[in-house]
């Protein structure tokens, strides 16, 4: 809603575009200006865009209000906070001043912020004009943070939580941000301002098993949701580690000569890269994606495997079954598949398991360091965000370290236990 006041001041009748709207602001008979209201959308973000420009000389008042419904229907809540982004651009002389309010069901109107008089110290509004610029672009109110003088102003009562007064009814409120422009003397004038990002975050009394974090989210969700990226990772990066290291194995111990030569010194060569500050610098190189730091963690650890599976290949081609496969005529691919792949699949399969720890592990290290993919939240951006903001917490700290530590052995016991019942060196007599 756009609205114009001062010396018989009017508008025209809005003209509507294909992204807002505009007017012409007139006196009895001459146009002085115009206003326009533009709205953009991306995805889920939007901005709304306010320009004045003045064309002749006039005093006045310029006034747009632009309006935000909120459903409301729950219990008084505990707190809230109304994060916004604003930028202005305008002539030197031209004063202004931005008011946001807060208007509940009955229509009472609470102004929780406001660009001259700051909204911990608000007594009904105040008033006049700034010229100066914005001293920063974005804000954010915070129910927490309203003086004792205001909640005096507002209900009487210093000591009031001012969210569950606020929002003590179920309906419609309003959220209002209110900008006024007063021009200069100068014939042509103008100003711009440009709103972004108001929200409404209305924190509940509900808190989970184990709180929430710095933005209201219940972290034992995070904790459960982490969960399956941390053996997404674990399981996906240990079959194609392990696949890759079985082929080159069993291609290498059997084959033998140049090519074992050649396809070892590959595995000697990533053996000795240092393996985490390796990690992290592809991490950072390529598009930290939950699939990259996958794809990295199984080609960085194949060739334990690899060396693993052509010892026991070196030995298996020396026996009976596999020259007597050659004597009636078998061919190298089918003496592979048919002889050498069933006999080392045990040991394989061992050690897929006992890849899975490192790989969960290597996971919440790269995303506690920041490298991880963001769009995710696992056991490492917990940690990561619990050290960023409150490293005291224990309760957000411990449970993803402790859920690490715990997946982790489950996987080493099971694969140490296998490793002794399949191994052909470490079984029991």
């Amino acid at each position: 809603m756009a609205f114009v006041s001062g010396q018989n001041l009017s508008l025209s009748e809005p003209v509507a575009g294909p992204s807002g709207e505009s007017w012409s602001i007139r006196n009895a008979t001459t146009d002085l200006g115009s206003l326009s209201v533009a709205y953009s959308k991306t995805g889920s973000t939007g901005a709304i865009l306010v320009s004045f420009q003045k064309t002749t000389s006039f005093s006045g008042t310029i006034g747009v209000s632009l309006v935000r419904s909120v459903e409301y229907s729950y219990p008084p809540p505990p707190r809230f906070r109304v994060p916004f982004n604003i930028t202005l651009q305008k002539s030197s002389t031209v004063g202004y001043r931005f008011a946001l309010s807060i208007i509940n069901p009955n229509h009472t109107e609470y102004r929780i912020w406001d660009s001259v008089n700051k909204y911990s110290t608000i007594q009904n509004g105040g008033g006049g004009f700034s010229s100066s610029n914005l001293t920063a672009p974005s804000y954010t109110i915070d129910s927490y943070l309203v003086s004792p003088l205001t909640k005096t102003v507002w209900f009487g009562d210093s000591t009031a939580n001012a969210a569950k007064r606020i929002f003590a009814t179920h309906g419609t409120y309003e959220v209002k941000m209110g900008m006024a422009i007063r021009p200069g003397l100068a014939s042509t004038e103008g100003a711009k301002f440009t709103l972004t990002g108001l929200q409404v975050k209305i924190d509940g009394d509900a808190s989970g098993l184990l709180g929430t974090d710095q933005l209201g989210r219940d972290i034992f969700t995070q904790l459960v949701y982490g969960t399956r990226w941390a053996l997404y990772v674990g399981v996906l990066s240990a079959s194609l580690g392990v696949a890759l290291g079985l082929a080159v194995g069993i291609v290498a111990g059997y084959i033998g000569g140049v090519l074992d030569e050649f396809l070892m010194r590959i595995a000697d060569f990533v053996l000795v890269l240092p393996f985490l500050p390796f990690l992290i610098v592809l991490s950072v190189l390529l598009r930290p994606s939950i699939t990259t730091i996958t794809w990295i963690i199984a080609i960085l650890g194949w060739p334990t495997i690899a060396r693993i599976i052509r010892s026991i290949v070196i030995g298996l081609k020396s026996r009976a079954f596999v020259d007597a496969a050659r004597a009636s005529g078998a061919s190298t691919g089918r003496i592979l598949l048919r002889h050498m792949l069933p006999n080392v699949s045990p040991i394989a399969f061992t050690q897929l398991v006992l890849f899975i720890p490192g790989a969960i592990i290597t996971l919440t290290a790269i995303t506690f360091l920041g490298l991880g993919d963001a769009t995710i939240v696992d056991w490492g951006y917990m940690t990561n965000a619990a050290f960023v903001h409150n490293f005291r917490a224990w309760w957000w700290i411990l449970p993803p370290g402790i859920l690490t530590a715990l997946l982790s052995s489950g996987f080493l016991f099971v694969g140490y236990a296998m490793d002794s019942i399949l191994n052909p060196r470490l079984r029991r007599r």
